[in-house]
């Protein structure tokens, strides 16, 4: 079974992030969230990104079901920002590539897609408040 822990990103924001934009090229990936709580955060994984998948809510129905129960049982605060402990996801891409490295999990549950990074370092962030249209 999997495990996942609150992945701390420096700041508290809203329940709910939305994608603004990726960008993914050889140097890594790149994403812009906004929160409802008019937040902008560019999470850009560079050095040490191995792997990403994007997964339509919908279809990850029963992983955010046992992602809820989990968090909820171990007394964690429901977050967008976690992190897989031990993954599937993990257990694969070491397979494939036969490597013992330390690798991490990020994922951010967004309001329609689930994001999923694989990486063996941090991301960096930038953080700032959304532009006002007025």
């Amino acid at each position: 079974m999997n495990k996942w822990e609150k992945w701390d990103i420096g700041i508290t924001i809203s329940e709910y992030v939305y994608v603004t934009s990726s960008c993914f090229n050889s140097k890594g990936v790149s994403f812009v969230l906004q929160s409802e709580d008019e937040k902008v955060i560019t999470i850009s994984f560079t050095t040490g990104y191995i792997t990403h998948r994007e997964t339509g809510e919908g279809c990850f129905e029963n992983t955010l079901f046992d992602i809820h129960t989990y968090l909820e049982e171990n007394n964690i605060e429901k977050s967008s920002f976690l992190k897989a402990i031990n993954s599937d996801y993990i257990k694969w891409v070491s397979n494939q590539f036969s490597t013992t490295e330390n690798i991490h999990h990020y994922m951010i549950i967004t309001y329609d897609v689930i994001l999923e990074i694989l990486s063996t370092s941090k991301p960096s962030m930038e953080i700032s408040n959304a532009p006002s249209l007025s």
